[in-house]
């Protein structure tokens, strides 16, 4: 999911105003701050859930209270506009990012995980969507304005794809091409099988 949303954070500007209408622009900012909010929520819940499951209820409990208290002590210090999204999205993004980092730091404590084994779990997924958002950004500046937004939207979304994709399957187990085809989608999802014992 986090190449999904890395993609929609940088195709938004034109995305959200060519589906919705031009009254939408003001939300491409706050599409983008729960872009990130949502990919640091899905870390955040694969790890509280991890704790759940292995009866250690207490640190998957203080990362959620301590995320709240945090958005709520914000609240006191940011108004909160009526005429804007930007307030509201950043301060979810910053109780999420701060549910995110307890959960990698009491994740990795409660199953005794060095920091090389939590930081691969966060470079796998991260690396393709920020190679393939480099390749976006950099297609979006190459095209320039003069473009129609769909005709932008499309070449942005091809040069993230063809860059993500053969990197998260290379970086998933699988080969370069691996997540172009059925079959290599299922190999990287079974991971590789064992080799035959010789006889």
């Amino acid at each position: 999911s986090l190449g999904v949303l890395a993609w929609l954070a940088i195709v938004a500007p034109d995305l959200l105003p060519m589906v919705f209408g031009e009254k939408w622009l003001a939300l491409v900012v706050p599409t983008q701050w729960l872009c990130l909010a949502t990919a640091l929520r899905n870390y955040a819940l694969l790890a509280t859930n991890a704790l759940m499951a292995y009866k250690k209820s207490t640190p998957a409990i203080v990362i959620w209270w301590v995320a709240l208290a945090v958005v709520v002590a914000l609240l006191a210090f940011y108004p909160i506009p009526s005429d804007s999204a930007i307030v509201p999205s950043r301060l979810f993004a910053l109780g999420i990012g701060t549910a995110w980092i307890l959960s990698t730091v009491l994740t990795a404590r409660a199953f005794a995980l060095s920091i090389g084994e939590v930081l691969d779990t966060i470079i796998i997924p991260v690396v393709p969507a920020a190679l393939g958002g480099v390749a976006a950004l950099a297609t979006r500046n190459w095209l320039g304005d003069g473009m129609a937004p769909a005709g932008r939207v499309l070449i942005e979304s091809l040069a993230f794809f063809v860059v993500f994709m053969p990197v998260a399957g290379r970086m998933l187990g699988g080969g370069w091409l691996s997540l172009f085809t059925p079959k290599g989608i299922r190999t990287v999802i079974r991971g590789p099988r064992p080799e035959e014992p010789q006889v």
